[in-house]
């Protein structure tokens, strides 16, 4: 999946700072998870983009409008639990609607 990579970056980030919780400046942004601008999206013939939002770091994946896709979502929710991080496929994907996901 194309938000493996943020997905899996920021996890690496959480366990490395020892966070607790969730916190601004804390492994919400391509820089604090050690991402460069080259690698934060992952543009291709499918994918038109993968972003990480501020605060809690949600990981939404954007399908491109070619090839059958409609820029459908893919919205990777996290929660913390036990010191680690679970992520969850928000419901509000649009991807679930289209069978995509």
């Amino acid at each position: 999946m194309a938000t493996a990579a943020i997905r899996e970056m920021v996890d690496v980030c959480f366990q490395s700072t020892g966070a607790t919780a969730f916190a601004a400046g804390t492994c919400d942004t391509a820089a604090l998870i050690g991402a460069t601008p080259i690698n934060t999206g992952a543009q291709g013939n499918f994918v038109a983009s993968v972003v990480i939002s501020s605060l809690i770091p949600v990981v939404t994946g954007t399908a491109n409008t070619t090839k059958s896709f409609n820029s459908e979502t893919f919205i990777l929710t996290p929660a913390i639990a036990n010191g680690s991080i679970k992520w969850s496929k928000d419901v509000s994907s649009t991807c679930i609607a289209a069978g995509l996901c």
